[in-house]
């Protein structure tokens, strides 16, 4: 078992947003990309916990500006980031739900 696997501490992959507790967000996210997590994320009844992974989604694109309603819980810098400071990010954003 590799100490990078994420499913060795009970985490498991979703893509059907409603199930999610944790939103990542890696890579620069184009401006129209953004707005349709958005509406995805107000139809949500319990908010998930939003990551941003990586220098693009922290420092590049929309999620950079003041205009969105995403507001991110956990940062992990890195290009690329580390599998244990994603794993490590991955916790700490779980630790504050």
């Amino acid at each position: 078992m590799s100490k990078h696997d994420p499913e060795r501490l009970e985490l498991k992959r979703t893509h059907n947003i409603q199930d999610a507790d944790i939103l990542i967000i890696n890579g620069y996210t184009k401006e129209e990309a953004l707005k349709e997590l958005e509406k995805k994320y107000e139809l949500m009844t319990d908010k998930p916990i939003i990551i941003a992974v990586g220098g693009c989604a922290i420092d590049g694109g929309p999620l950079k500006s003041k205009n969105t309603e995403l507001r991110i819980n956990v940062f992990i810098p890195g290009c690329p980031p580390r599998p244990e400071a994603i794993i490590h990010g991955i916790l700490k954003g779980l630790s504050k739900k």
